[in-house]
C-alpha cells in the first residue's frame, strides 16, 4: 500500500485512499495472511515529481526538504503501528537525497561536503522520527542498483529495499519493448541487488517498478 499525496483533479488514476482506508487495507491484508509493506511517497505538487529527487544544491535546501520529510516520516509510522504492518519504507522515488555519500570514481560531491553530511543528518532525523513511533522494520528504496554505493544510512536499516524502474527504464523513463532486452536489464539489476543485500547482510525486498 502506497502512501501518497493526495489526487490531482486532472488525474483521476493517481487517486489516494485516505488514512482510515490505508489502515483498513493493511489489517485486512494481514488478515490474509499476507505480508505486508507501507511505503511512504513524498511528491511535489501537481508536477508529480518525488520531492526526494529534485536538485538539493545547498545543504539549506537538505535540510528544509528533510524537515518535511520527518514530519511525513511520522505520520506513515503512526498509520504502520495502526495497522500492524512487516515493514515501513520511508522512501521511494528518492534519488538525489539518497546520494549521501559520492559514487566511487566520483570527483565532485565530496562525503564531507556540507551538502552531504546535510543529507546523511537529514535521513537520520527521519528515522529517529519514524522510529519514535513504529518499532517494526524500516527500510528505504534506493533507486535501481546504480544507486547501492551512495546511500550511507543503509546498514541502520532492517531491509534492503530497491525500486528497479530505473535500472529497466531508458534515459527517456520508458521501458524497453524488446522483452529479451528488458530481462537482460533486470536480471543485471537484480544481481546487484542481492550483492548489495548480502553485503548489508539485509533481506532483498523488490518494490513496484512504477
Amino acid at each position: 500500500v502506497h502512501l501518497a499525496a493526495p489526487q490531482q483533479a486532472d488525474q483521476p488514476w493517481r487517486a489516494v485512499e485516505g488514512d482510515a482506508a490505508v489502515v483498513a487495507w493493511l489489517r485486512r491484508a494481514r488478515a490474509m495472511g499476507l505480508l505486508t509493506t507501507l511505503v511512504l511517497e513524498h511528491w511535489i505538487g501537481p508536477s508529480n515529481i518525488p520531492a526526494g529527487d529534485r536538485i538539493m544544491g545547498t545543504a539549506v535546501e537538505g535540510s528544509s526538504f528533510f524537515k518535511r520529510h520527518a514530519q511525513a516520516a511520522a505520520h506513515a509510522a503512526c498509520l504502520a503501528r495502526m495497522a500492524g504492518v512487516d515493514l515501513l519504507c520511508l522512501g521511494m522515488g528518492q534519488g538525489e537525497s539518497l546520494r549521501t555519500r559520492a559514487a566511487q570514481g566520483a570527483a565532485n560531491s565530496p562525503a564531507n561536503s556540507p551538502v552531504m553530511q546535510a543529507r546523511a543528518a537529514g535521513w537520520a532525523q527521519v528515522l529517529d522520527a519514524a522510529g519514535g513511533a513504529f518499532a517494526g522494520a524500516l527500510t528505504v528504496a534506493r533507486n535501481g542498483a546504480r544507486q547501492a554505493e551512495e546511500f550511507e544510512p543503509g546498514e541502520s536499516l532492517n531491509a534492503c529495499a530497491i525500486s528497479l524502474y530505473g535500472d529497466l527504464s531508458s534515459k527517456d523513463q520508458r521501458l524497453p519493448a524488446d522483452a529479451r532486452l528488458l530481462e537482460q536489464r533486470a536480471l543485471k539489476a537484480l544481481e546487484r541487488c542481492s550483492q548489495l543485500a548480502l553485503t548489508l547482510e539485509q533481506p532483498l525486498v523488490i518494490l513496484p517498478l512504477a
